[in-house]
């Protein structure tokens, strides 16, 4: 823990997407401590594909994809 009070902590995620709280509790011989707040979990890149529910032989339809990409907490979107 830093003089001012401030720590940094690297933890592993498995496999999610969302959105995950993160709480500490800290204390000495005299004082004690807590904080929370929540982290965003996600994939600098993103690819999602719209397809059609249904179709049958012989139908055509677009397959519309979305990509998003994030980049020091900002996202952009693009579609194609």
């Amino acid at each position: 823990m830093g003089a001012d009070g401030t720590a940094e902590v690297v933890f592993d995620i498995p496999d999610f997407a969302g959105t995950a709280r993160v709480m500490a509790v800290a204390w000495s011989k005299d004082k004690v401590g807590r904080a929370n707040g929540d982290v965003i979990v996600r994939d600098p890149v993103v690819l999602t594909a719209t397809l059609p529910r249904f179709l049958l032989n012989g139908d055509r339809a677009p397959c519309i994809s979305t990509s998003t990409m994030s980049k020091a907490g900002q996202g952009s979107t693009a579609s194609r």
